[in-house]
């Protein structure tokens, strides 16, 4: 006779009738100043509400928006730090380090070496 043993946290369905939040219900969250998990800072909605409320949140995203203009203008713009967490060759763009210049001259220590002479 053979046994199959199951972890009792699969015995428990009380776990199955708990919902699972919405990507509506995560940017309501993100609104109000939550984080978000994991799983969802490659989602561009999730991470575009985060950075444009708060603009460190780049520092969390996934590195593929790290890399993107757009994420990224946005979050120089609400918070001209955020620079720090982009990819090498956005320190690079000029509209990016001019929005983030423009709003604290001191985030010039975050740009490409190349922009600073």
């Amino acid at each position: 006779m053979t046994f199959l043993v199951v972890p009792r946290i699969l015995c428990d369905m009380s776990v199955l009738s708990k919902p699972v939040p919405s990507q509506s219900e995560w940017l309501a969250v993100i609104k109000q100043g939550g984080n978000a998990p994991e799983h969802l800072r490659s989602d561009p909605a999730i991470v575009l509400a985060a950075v444009t409320q708060f603009g460190g949140a780049l520092e969390y995203a996934h590195e593929s928006l790290k890399s993107d203009p757009a994420f990224v203008l946005a979050a120089v713009t609400q918070n001209s730090q955020a620079l720090r967490w982009a990819r090498e060759s956005l320190k690079l763009d000029h509209a990016i380090v001019l929005a983030a210049v423009t709003q604290y001259g001191g985030a010039l220590w975050c740009a490409h070496e190349s922009l600073k002479s």
